[in-house]
């Protein structure tokens, strides 16, 4: 099933490197990766390969520059993931490398002078033999005890927990680029507050961008001074083998305490809805009616002999009334055998979405569910009216045969334009197509189109339609992947019944009726009810 969704994909599975039975320890590019322990380790093979790479050094003057230099830095680069420092250890030997100034592709077997410092630029080789070779997998980000050890940086000292220090340039610095002083700034404070923050994580702010790339990259190519100076600018401590990810720490307040849900923030935040509170239309933009009953005449019909743009326009505005679903979700649908499957007789159509869509809400519990659409046969007086209908699963089924020509894509909607045809439709021309549908049914009626017409608004039209016609808000919710109710009735929920008050009160004496009220507490001798929004509920009699 896992190769299955892989080749959905798109994948191509190389089987000579894969292991397909699970395993908790395996070797993956020279890296000896254990579950259990939750470590990775070098391989023998691999520090043999680094041996004797680097044994090249040390035998002769001259060594190849592909042969020999390229292959030591891709050997070092294999592993400084699992040696302490290891990116650190290795820039020496890249900044040696850079300054020969070789082409590896116009000059592979350029020889270069063996440097008598390059061996020991490199990592230690004593250090990578022996049982203690590893790190802990991962991204290598300190995940232990943080506290307030904080020292923000700057040119006129730094600071730690209220104490400040300062000082003056000796004459010899004075005279260095104002990165170099940054980053012994830095330095120079670390070492003035060592005492208090050995053995524990320290947050280094300062305002300068290459001082903290320098620092968090482990030193640099471009500047040697500056690499140099990053080099003696780590402070030991028990578990300072890393650095911690500070993005968290630059959306917290010093209560330790996220933005947004700091007091402050949400008593704003507050008042900010009450200035401005979110409007919203009670009635539909456009009529429901007018649109479905264009839909179902010239130009959108007879579909297997109109244009391709106006079946396209047809089968995106019906897919959308009858799935309630987001843009993205639409162009997400897929005509793969296992993501479409039509029903013999054309009775309803099953569609999913491509395996590798995310929806916008992730953690729903209705993510990406199987959309079954039933045909639509309403009774018809003839003939013609039963070809000549809005069956959403007909028209779905008459794009696919019509675009099965000349697509060259598995999402469902492509476009029809010549100098895109057959290319997939991306989001905004998909909503594009449903407005343009929407105009063009009115227009086909002879009546101007509303303005501020948005695609978002099927999904408000087809919710409230389908609860003014008795589907629950249990289904509604699941089927347009809504946690709750409160998303409908704040946001969607229109005022599609068309009843005036005398017909609403007239309607109280016929049985089963139906009563809309807004924002009125009823109280009746059985049940009561209290309506902060628009409501809808039987008559109780008593």
């Amino acid at each position: 099933m896992v190769i299955d969704h892989l080749s959905d994909l798109g994948f191509n599975v190389n089987w000579a490197k894969s292991r397909v039975e699970p395993v908790q320890c395996t070797e993956y590019l020279g890296l000896n990766i254990n579950s259990l322990s939750y470590r990775v380790t070098l391989l023998e093979g691999r520090l043999a390969s680094l041996k004797h790479c680097l044994s090249l050094f040390q035998l002769v003057k001259f060594v190849t520059f592909r042969l020999a230099c390229l292959h030591l830095l891709g050997l070092m680069a294999s592993v400084i993931s699992v040696v302490h420092l290891g990116l650190l250890r290795m820039r020496d030997f890249q900044c040696w490398v850079a300054a020969l100034c070789l082409c590896p592709v116009s000059s592979p077997q350029q020889q270069g002078e063996n440097h008598p410092n390059v061996c020991g630029s490199s990592p230690p080789m004593e250090r990578l033999s022996g049982p203690h070779v590893g790190s802990p997998a991962g991204k290598g980000i300190i995940q232990g005890n943080y506290d307030d050890r904080c020292v923000p940086i700057g040119m006129g000292g730094a600071t730690m927990l209220g104490r400040g220090v300062n000082g003056t340039w000796s004459p010899g610095l004075a005279r260095a680029h104002l990165n170099i002083l940054e980053l012994w700034a830095v330095f120079f404070a670390l070492k003035h507050f060592l005492h208090f923050l050995q053995g524990r994580h320290v947050l280094v702010k300062t305002d300068n961008s290459v001082v903290v790339a320098y620092i968090n990259r482990q030193g640099g190519t471009h500047s040697l001074q500056l690499h140099k100076s990053a080099r003696v600018s780590h402070v030991p401590g028990v578990l300072n083998r890393g650095w911690i990810s500070y993005h968290e720490e630059i959306h917290c307040t010093r209560e330790r305490v996220p933005v947004g849900q700091h007091s402050l923030v949400c008593h704003f935040m507050k008042g900010a809805r009450r200035k401005l509170p979110v409007s919203r239309p009670l009635i539909p933009l456009w009529d429901l009616s007018v649109v479905l009953d264009a839909l179902s005449h010239h130009p959108f019909e007879p579909m297997e002999a109109v244009g391709m743009k106006f079946v396209s326009l047809k089968t995106v505005l019906l897919l959308a009334l009858t799935t309630a679903k987001r843009v993205n979700d639409l162009q997400a649908f897929s005509i793969r055998p296992s993501c479409s499957q039509f029903a013999p007789g054309g009775t309803k159509v099953c569609l999913r979405p491509n395996p590798a869509f995310v929806p916008k809400v992730v953690e729903s519990a209705y993510r990406c569910p199987t959309v079954e659409l039933l045909a639509f046969h309403p009774p018809f007086s003839s003939g013609e009216e039963q070809r000549l209908n809005t069956c959403p699963v007909q028209a779905v089924q008459v794009y696919v045969s019509r675009t099965v020509g000349f697509r060259k894509a598995h999402q469902l909607f492509v476009s029809w334009a010549t100098p895109y045809k057959c290319k997939p439709l991306s989001r905004q021309r998909l909503s594009h197509w449903i407005v343009e549908a929407i105009s063009l049914a009115y227009k086909c009626r002879g009546l101007q189109p509303p303005k501020g017409l948005s695609t978002h608004s099927t999904r408000g039209m087809a919710t409230s339609w389908a609860l003014f016609r008795g589907v629950s808000l249990q289904d509604i919710c699941a089927a347009v992947s809504w946690a709750t109710p409160h998303t409908f009735v704040r946001f969607y929920r229109l005022d599609v019944s068309g009843l005036s008050l005398a017909q609403a009160v007239l309607e109280v004496n016929t049985p089963g009726s139906v009563l809309l009220l807004t924002g009125w507490i009823c109280l009746w001798p059985l049940q009561a009810y209290a309506l902060q929004e628009w409501s809808i509920f039987p008559i109780v009699k008593h």
